[in-house]
């Protein structure tokens, strides 16, 4: 139920008008009260006057014995206005003489329009005069005594008779009601005159200017700040007036900065996701309508958990700083920076005529010649960048950022550079390839095992040194329609979704009946290198899966390499050093993988028993160019030499690149420039001929 309210300019008069009212019907009621009380009062004066009068007259009447003179005195009475009716009873109660005929020598106790049966017992029980008014107060009655007095020397009086009186009041009454109501008549149009001053003195110092107040009040309660109340005086409700311009004055620019601040990143003053999508849309309204292209670019840095538990949470947050600094210097030719959450940063800007693969490099090496600055530490900065172009053939924001973010997890893939820019046509990114999407499909391929083993061979720098083969176990996904998925589309949502040790498991278990079911491979097998997730350290199926098996099968313990990244061990210390001892126990080797990436790769090494140190693949690229990246390589080498490591070098594509690596030291090759993946039974046959090759 909904109640209405009434409105102040409608309530204070009728508030005004309802206490006038009261006023006005209380003194009604007082005043009819006194003038009735007055008016009785009088009544019964006059009786007594009357009363007085007659009583001589019939007492000289009955001195005389004169009857008539009696009843004269009687009748004289019923011309009295107010007289109801007279009469005289003697002592027997029998009516003598009366202003009615009817009643004469009747009892007076039976007169039909009676009199009080109290005054009818006064007559017998009492000798003074009694007034009393009838069941109505509309008649008064009064019995007065007659007496005769006896001679001079008794001085008793004797009571012969009663004389009896009626006043009626009804028409006095009602005449002193008329005359009451008629005077307060006009004191209710003078009332309702005032209450009409009232309200429109009121409507004009007071109500108009509420009125204002609340429309201004009401506007601000739906986010309009610039009503500005103008009202004058020096009263209580011009402060408050000016109050509240200075609230509202407040609150806008409280508003304003609040607008800034929800489409800012707090930590780094860029863009945040919401003011990224909002310049986002601006710039696909731009592409549809005058067809000038956008690029947008979506990059995370790697290695930023493994500063934070490493060096703390300040060198993370410095980290961070530095590269979005480093990308407003990008940005100040219209491009729009922005940091969408944790490491993951956005850059939006217009094409202007460039070529989009031109335009996505040089973006990806600017960010990648920022080197991390950290007390007396420096270390390049890796980046995974995707990219899209904003064009006409997208049609929605959300279409341009889910593929700039499959592109980047595209991007984290070994096979690719680093770089990949997404287009709407481009088959293996799909929007269908975003990471919670995965789940379902890694859950399907896992429960029907529909991961296939792939193997990367890895070589020693100088052929001939290594009796057998080594390679890198890989896995690949195959679809149900066929479609064969590179780990860098998955991995990443298995990472997330915590599923990442199921496929660690399927790949090891699988990898053991392979060779259970084939082991003549293993005799040209010198060692297969199998990646961790970090969510394998530690897992005691793992440890079991692996022990049982070498138990049971064909493979040997001295031929089996695990491969944690540096990153995992670092953010696990504790949980990496006791898993690598346990497997190490059982006479398993292990293998640092993307080494060099932390900030304090160097000072953990001393802490992780491991057999192999593989180079983080940034630096490896660049070395036939950069003097830094070699000066990096030949430090790693050196160091996992001294510390009784072999080292493998990851990423390795040209001929030039492998000499500079021999030249330096490095125990291992591996890269497209040694082999390129392929399945595991493919580079066993492949082996196995070229061993036959060999022999003839």
């Amino acid at each position: 139920m909904i109640r209405r309210r009434l409105s102040l300019r409608y309530l204070i008069p009728l508030f005004i008008l309802a206490l006038g009212l009261v006023a006005l019907g209380t003194t009604y009621v007082l005043n009819i009260r006194h003038a009735v009380q007055q008016l009785e009062r009088n009544a019964e004066d006059t009786m007594r006057t009357l009363a007085t009068v007659t009583a001589g007259t019939l007492e000289a009447a009955y001195r005389g014995d004169d009857t008539d003179q009696a009843r004269a005195a009687i009748e004289r009475l019923a011309g009295h206005r107010r007289i109801h009716h007279a009469l005289m009873v003697n002592p027997d109660g029998m009516v003598e003489h009366a202003t009615r005929v009817r009643w004469l020598n009747a009892p007076v106790s039976e007169l039909e329009h009676g009199v009080p049966a109290t005054l009818v017992a006064h007559l017998t029980t009492s000798r003074s005069a009694r007034i009393e008014f009838g069941p109505q107060r509309s008649v008064l009655h009064g019995a007065f005594p007659i007496r005769i007095r006896g001679m001079a020397e008794t001085f008793v009086p004797e009571t012969r008779a009663w004389l009896m009186m009626a006043f009626d009041l009804t028409e006095a009454k009602t005449a002193l009601r008329r005359d009451t109501l008629a005077r307060l008549a006009i004191w209710a149009l003078l009332l309702l005159l005032g209450c009409a001053v009232l309200y429109l003195f009121l409507r004009r110092t007071v109500l108009t200017r509420i009125v204002k107040l609340r429309a201004a009040t009401r506007a601000v309660a739906t986010g309009d700040f610039s009503s500005q109340p103008s009202i004058r005086g020096t009263d209580e409700i011009a402060d408050l007036a000016e109050d509240f311009r200075t609230m509202t004055r407040n609150l806008r620019s409280y508003q304003d900065r609040f607008q800034a601040l929800n489409f800012r990143d707090a930590q780094t003053g860029l863009y945040n996701r919401h003011g990224l999508e909002r310049h986002l849309s601006q710039a696909l309204a731009d592409a549809h309508d005058s067809n000038r292209p956008w690029l947008l670019c979506n990059f995370d840095i790697e290695g930023i958990k493994v500063i934070n538990s490493t060096r703390g949470h300040a060198a993370g947050d410095a980290l961070l700083a530095q590269v979005a600094e480093h990308l407003e210097k990008m940005s100040l030719d219209k491009g729009i920076p922005a940091r969408i959450v944790g490491d993951e940063f956005a850059l939006l800007t217009p094409v202007q005529g460039r070529k989009t693969e031109e335009l996505v490099h040089d973006i990806h090496a600017s960010l990648e010649s920022l080197r991390f600055q950290w007390e007396e530490s420096s270390q390049p900065v890796r980046i995974n960048l995707g990219a899209v172009v904003i064009d006409q053939s997208i049609d929605e924001v959300e279409t341009a950022t889910s593929l700039a973010n499959a592109a980047r997890l595209a991007a984290k893939d070994a096979s690719y550079e680093r770089v990949r820019i997404g287009r709407k046509d481009d088959p293996d990114l799909d929007l269908s390839t975003a990471p919670m999407r995965w789940v379902g499909s890694i859950t399907a391929a896992l429960e029907s095992d529909r991961f296939e083993l792939f193997a990367q061979e890895i070589q020693p720098s100088r052929l001939g040194s290594e009796p057998g083969l080594f390679f890198e176990v890989l896995v690949r996904l195959r679809q149900p329609d066929g479609e064969l998925i590179s780990p860098g589309m998955f991995l990443p949502a298995a990472e997330k979704y915590r599923l990442a040790g199921r496929i660690d498991l399927w790949v090891i278990k699988h990898l053991f009946e392979f060779f259970n079911a084939e082991p003549e491979h293993l005799k040209r097998i010198s060692l297969c290198s199998i990646n961790l997730s970090g969510l394998s350290l530690g897992s005691e199926q793992i440890i079991d899966l692996v022990s049982d098996e070498l138990k049971r099968g064909a493979l040997r313990a001295d031929q089996l390499c695990f491969e944690i990244t540096e990153t995992a061990a670092i953010t696990n210390l504790s949980a990496a050093t006791a898993f690598i001892a346990r497997l190490r126990g059982l006479g398993c080797r292990f293998a640092l993988d993307d080494f060099g990436s932390g900030v304090s790769s160097f000072g953990y090494l001393k802490s992780l028993e491991v057999d192999f140190l593989k180079m983080d693949g940034m630096f490896v690229r660049g070395i036939g160019d950069d003097r830094t990246d070699r000066a990096i390589v030949k430090s790693i080498n050196e160091i996992g030499h001294q510390t009784g490591k072999q080292t493998i070098a990851e990423f390795v594509e040209t001929s030039e690149v492998a000499d500079i690596l021999r030249k330096i030291g490095v125990d291992y090759l591996q890269g497209y420039g040694i082999g390129r993946p392929m399945t595991l039974e493919k580079m066993l046959r492949r082996s196995t001929r070229r061993g036959r090759s060999a022999l003839g």
